[in-house]
């Protein structure tokens, strides 16, 4: 048997049929040329020659011996002794009976399930039971037993093990930090590793995979892509009050992949920036229907949508779409920064995306840095007047939900200020749809959106 004590690893070696004396000894587990091996062993004898079995375990995480004798009747055949330090080393303290067993269990082995102990029973007959360690009078001991039988009977060993998935390979690794890891395109991992019989090794993620073949070829596979449109722009109240109450409305929308790293995804990490045409709106109208904004790869940060409604004047629409998309380029590029910085941390093995429910990264907020983004570049271009401008944001849970949703009825709906053939899925629901406008200036406008995911697979190097 082996166990541990005072956290190094220890074998256990008894001797049934060689009298009682140094019948038991105990060696260390240590380093060997080759790997893990025993050290000197020391004996720890004096032990009954009868016990047919010994196993080990831990309670209130102190270890045990558990002492089994399978032909001396149900009386006293078992007995636990706590392990303790000795002259020479861990070895049996004082052992205190816990019988009254039945004398034909053939393997009786002990294992943790949800961090408390059980003891495994195996009868030849087939007969299989588990009970649990509980605390007893002198010490854990054996709680109520109940069957699990119906195994087969000609078992002859039955011991319990841990499972430990093996580690994500390196080269795997360094691949999904180089693309910011759970914050970027593939997402947060979904698993462990899989390894297939023929040296293949594959880490599913989110939005992906991650493989390395048993020749040692590298590569990634994303399978979605975000497909966003501006559905329609409604008027509640215009900016030019006097004399006939409209705007001369167009809107700047751009979609944005949070925490794509510019370096390996390239093109892929830059925003969609669209510039709507100009319509004349009245209050209570709704104009800018059905234009599409484009599509970007999902990302484990989310992805956003930000919108700025303007008042054309005498300026020129293109020049602030330009402006808006080289800001939004520069968060983009502010969040890769900063997703870096956490999977370039050796202690994150990039297994969870963080807090991307607030869109936050390392500390650095995609909120905050999108903030008056439209407001800030007024002054550039004051030819025409800002209404108003909003982010909304579509979290990597979002995303997911939409792609399950697809073709569902849940995927869209009408929203009440809508004509009942304009359906929308973005915000999720009118509650949580907010007025668009700089406050003061009296404008009052709402955005909707259609958002679908779909699926583009695409290789990533």
């Amino acid at each position: 048997a082996t166990f541990e004590f005072g956290g190094k690893p220890y074998l256990l070696f008894y001797k049934g049929n060689a009298g009682n004396y140094h019948n038991a000894a105990v060696a260390p587990i240590v380093a060997g040329p080759n790997g893990p091996q025993n050290g000197a062993a020391y004996p720890i004898g004096g032990w009954e020659t009868d016990w047919t079995q010994i196993a080990t375990f831990q309670f209130d995480g102190k270890p045990y011996l558990l002492f089994y004798k399978g032909n001396v009747g149900n009386y006293h055949n078992a007995a636990v002794a706590p392990i303790v330090a000795g002259p020479n080393g861990p070895q049996n303290g004082a052992a205190y009976p816990i019988g009254g067993w039945e004398n034909d269990w053939t393997q009786i082995t002990t294992f943790e399930f949800g961090g408390n102990p059980y003891l495994l029973f195996y009868k030849a007959n087939g007969l299989a039971a588990v009970a649990p360690i509980v605390a007893g009078p002198n010490g854990p001991q054996n709680g109520a037993a109940y069957p699990i039988g119906g195994w087969e009977n000609d078992w002859t060993e039955v011991e319990c093990f841990e499972f430990a998935p093996q580690p994500m390979p390196q080269p795997i690794l360094d691949l999904y930090h180089r693309h910011n890891g759970p914050f970027g395109r593939f997402g947060p991992l979904v698993g462990p590793a899989q390894h297939a019989a023929n040296g293949v090794i594959t880490q599913k993620t989110l939005f992906g995979n991650l493989t390395l073949s048993g020749n040692g070829q590298l590569s990634g596979q994303t399978s979605y892509v975000v497909n966003a449109g501006l559905a329609a722009v409604k008027c509640f109240g215009t900016l030019a009050n006097w004399p006939d109450d409209s705007d001369a409305l167009y809107a700047v929308v751009s979609l944005v992949p949070i925490a794509l790293s510019p370096l390996t995804d390239g093109p892929a990490a830059a925003p969609v920036t669209i510039v709507t045409p100009i319509a004349d709106i009245h209050k209570g109208e709704i104009k800018l229907q059905n234009v599409v904004i484009g599509s970007v790869p999902p990302a484990g940060a989310g992805v956003f949508i930000h919108i700025a409604l303007w008042q054309h004047k005498a300026g020129d629409p293109n020049k602030i779409r330009d402006a808006i998309h080289a800001a939004l380029n520069d968060v983009v590029n502010a969040a890769s920064q900063a997703a870096q910085a956490v999977v370039g941390d050796p202690g994150n093995t990039g297994g969870t995306a963080g807090d991307i429910s607030s869109a936050s990264i390392g500390g650095f907020s995609v909120n905050d840095a999108t903030l008056g983004i439209a407001n800030a570049i007024v002054n550039q271009f004051f030819a025409d007047r800002l209404i108003g401008e909003h982010v909304f944001n579509l979290y990597a849970t979002d995303i997911t939900t939409i792609l399950n949703n697809s073709g569902t009825p849940q995927s869209s709906y009408t929203d009440p200020g809508l004509a009942p053939d304009i359906r929308v899925n973005w915000p999720p629901s009118p509650a949580v749809n907010p007025i668009i406008n700089v406050p003061g200036n009296g404008a009052s406008y709402k955005a909707y959106f259609d958002v679908t995911v779909t699926t583009a697979v695409t290789t990533v190097l």
